[in-house]
C-alpha cells in the first residue's frame, strides 16, 4: 500500500527522479530510501530503471512528463534514453551503491544532477573539481541514503562542506561538453562526434585517447587508475576537437609497420584493437564520420575491394543494390548474426569454406527476402495452433519430410517454417473442396481424426494426399486443417483396411 506523505518537494531542473526520492526522504525524515520504500513501495531501482514514475508523480503532486524530462527509461539491457539521449545501461551509469555528487553545486542549489550519474563524467567543469563520493564521515555515499547531503550511516556529515579538489580545466574539457550537449547550450563543435549518440561518443573519446597514448597494440589496455583514465578521455577529447584524428591513426599504423613487417595488411589488423572495436560497437551505423575518416586513411595506404571497406562506407556511398555484409544482413533480418550465418548455409548460399569469422556477402535481395520470410514465419509452438496439430503429430509429420521446413533442429525441436511453403503445403494437401457454410453432415475435421480415429498422423496424410481419403468439404476459404472436414465413413473403412494390412499401425501417435 501506498501512503501520501505530509510533505513533499518539487522537481528542480535536471534532477532526475531518484534524485527527488533522496529530498523527499530528507524533507519527510527518513534516514534512508528503506525506510521510504515500506512507507511507500517505491523502491529507488526502479525509478532508476524508468519505472513507477507516476507513483512517484503522485507523491510529488506533479506532472509525470516533468520526471520523465530527466528519468533514465530502459529500453533494453544495450540501451536507456534520458533527456532525449542514448546512453548505455551497462556502461555509462555508475552503479546503486556509487553516489557522486559536487560540492559547491549542493552548496549553491541542494538536489541532484542528472549527469552526476554518468560513469564518463567525473568532474565538475563550472566549478573545475572533482565529484565526491564520501561523505564528510568518512562513509561512501550510496543510492540507500536518505540525504542528497550525507551518507545514511551518520548524523553530522555534510559534503556542502567537504573541499573541493580542484582540476585543470583541460581536464573537465570533455565532461563540459557532454553535459553542455545534454542541456542544450551551446558547445564546442566536435565534427566526428557531434552526430552520435551522447554514451557512444563519450565511449569514442575515451578509445581515440587509449589509441594516441598507448599507439598500436593488439589488445585493449586495462586502465584502473582514474587519473589515468580522466588523462586519456581529455586527451582523446582534444584530437577529435582540433580534427586530429587522421594523426591518431597514423601513430597506430607506424606502430602495426614495426610489430608486423611484411606485404600482407589485412584492414583489421592495422589500427590493433581498435577497428575491431568500432565495427563490433557500431561502426558506420553510429560514427559515420568516424568511419568516413578511417576510410581514407586505410585507402591511402593499403590496396582494398570496396567490399572489404563496406563496413566503413557512409550511408550515401552504402545506398543502392550492393552486397551487404553478414552483420548488415543480419540487423536487417533483426536476428543475430550466427542465425542468419545458419539460414544462408540452409539454402547454400555460403560455400563450405567459408567457415566462422570469414567474411560473408549477402545480396541485398536476399536479406530482404529474409527479413520478410523470419518476420512471418511459425515457430512449432505458433504452427501447433495454426494447424491444430499436436506437437508429437507435427514432429512425426516433419521427420517423416511430409511438412516442410525451414531451419530445424530435431534434437532440441527446434523449427522454423515459412509461412508461404505452410500455405502451398496445406493447399496440395487439401486439394480444391467445395467450400461450404457449415459441416456436412456425418464428417469430421481433418485434423482431429488422429486422435478421435487412432490413426497414425502421417499414415493418414499420406492417404489424404493419395485421395484415399477425400476432403469434401471448407468452411473456410483459408487453407487450414481445422477448416477440412472427411467422412467419417471414409476414415473408418481407411482404417479397417490398413489395420487389416498393418496391424502393428492401429496407435495413432
Amino acid at each position: 500500500m501506498m501512503y501520501l506523505l505530509p510533505r513533499w518537494i518539487s522537481p528542480e531542473r535536471f534532477e532526475p527522479p531518484h534524485g527527488c526520492m533522496l529530498r523527499l526522504a530528507e524533507r519527510n525524515g527518513l534516514p534512508g530510501m528503506l525506510e521510504l520504500r515500506l512507507l511507500t513501495g517505491l523502491s529507488i531501482s526502479k525509478i532508476m530503471d524508468g519505472r513507477d514514475l507516476d507513483k512517484l508523480a503522485a507523491l510529488l503532486h506533479c506532472d509525470p512528463t516533468v520526471l520523465d524530462a530527466n528519468a533514465i527509461i530502459r529500453r533494453n539491457n544495450a540501451r536507456a534514453i534520458v533527456g532525449g539521449h542514448t546512453m548505455r545501461p551497462s556502461a555509462d551509469f555508475t552503479p546503486l551503491s556509487v553516489r557522486r555528487a559536487c560540492p559547491s553545486c549542493v552548496k549553491e542549489a541542494p538536489y541532484h544532477r542528472a549527469w552526476w550519474d554518468w560513469s564518463f563524467v567525473s568532474t565538475c567543469p563550472w566549478h573545475e573539481c572533482l565529484l565526491v563520493d564520501e561523505c564528510t564521515c568518512g562513509g561512501k555515499l550510496s543510492w540507500q541514503d536518505g540525504s542528497p547531503f550525507k551518507c545514511r550511516e551518520c548524523d553530522g556529515g555534510d559534503i556542502r562542506i567537504s573541499l573541493n579538489a580542484p582540476v585543470d580545466a583541460r581536464l573537465t574539457a570533455p565532461d563540459r561538453w557532454a553535459i553542455d550537449r545534454y542541456i542544450g547550450q551551446e558547445r564546442q563543435i566536435v565534427e566526428l562526434i557531434d552526430d552520435a549518440p551522447l554514451g557512444h561518443a563519450a565511449e569514442l573519446i575515451k578509445r581515440v585517447g587509449v589509441l594516441h597514448v598507448h599507439g598500436y597494440q593488439p589488445t585493449y589496455p586495462k586502465m584502473s587508475d582514474p587519473a589515468t583514465v580522466m588523462e586519456v578521455r581529455a586527451r582523446g577529447y582534444e584530437l577529435l576537437a582540433a580534427g586530429g584524428i587522421q594523426d591518431v591513426l597514423q601513430r597506430a599504423f607506424d606502430g602495426y609497420l614495426l610489430s608486423a613487417p611484411g606485404p600482407y595488411r589485412p584492414l583489421k589488423h592495422l589500427y590493433g584493437w581498435f577497428y575491431s572495436w568500432f565495427i563490433n560497437t557500431g561502426g558506420v551505423r553510429l560514427y559515420p564520420r568516424m568511419a568516413a575518416a578511417i576510410s581514407r586513411h586505410s585507402k591511402e595506404r593499403i590496396q582494398v575491394t570496396r567490399r572489404a571497406f563496406g563496413g566503413l562506407l557512409p550511408p550515401e556511398d552504402n545506398s543502392g543494390e550492393r552486397n551487404l555484409t553478414l552483420s548488415e544482413a543480419s540487423q536487417l533480418a533483426k536476428v543475430r548474426t550466427q542465425t542468419m550465418r545458419l539460414l544462408l548455409s540452409f539454402e547454400g548460399l555460403i560455400r563450405p569454406e567459408k567457415l566462422k569469422g570469414a567474411p560473408v556477402s549477402v545480396g541485398r535481395d536476399v536479406a530482404e527476402r529474409i527479413a520478410r520470410d523470419i518476420a512471418e514465419a511459425f515457430s512449432l509452438t505458433s504452427l501447433e495452433t495454426y494447424l491444430g496439430l499436436r506437437r508429437i503429430a507435427m514432429i512425426k509429420l516433419v521427420r517423416s519430410g511430409m511438412l516442410p521446413y525451414w531451419v530445424g533442429g530435431a534434437a532440441r525441436y527446434r523449427y522454423l517454417f515459412r509461412k508461404r511453403q505452410i500455405i502451398d503445403w496445406l493447399n496440395d494437401l487439401l486439394g480444391d473442396a467445395p467450400v461450404a457454410n457449415v459441416a456436412p453432415p456425418a464428417t469430421v475435421a481433418l485434423a482431429d481424426v488422429p486422435q478421435a480415429f487412432k490413426i497414425d498422423t502421417v499414415l493418414l496424410f499420406e492417404a489424404v494426399k493419395r485421395r484415399d481419403i477425400s476432403i469434401v468439404a471448407m468452411i473456410e476459404v483459408e487453407p487450414r486443417l481445422r477448416n477440412a472436414f472427411v467422412r467419417v465413413d471414409d476414415v473408418a473403412r481407411y482404417k479397417a483396411t490398413r489395420v487389416r494390412e498393418t496391424p502393428a499401425l492401429s496407435r495413432s501417435v
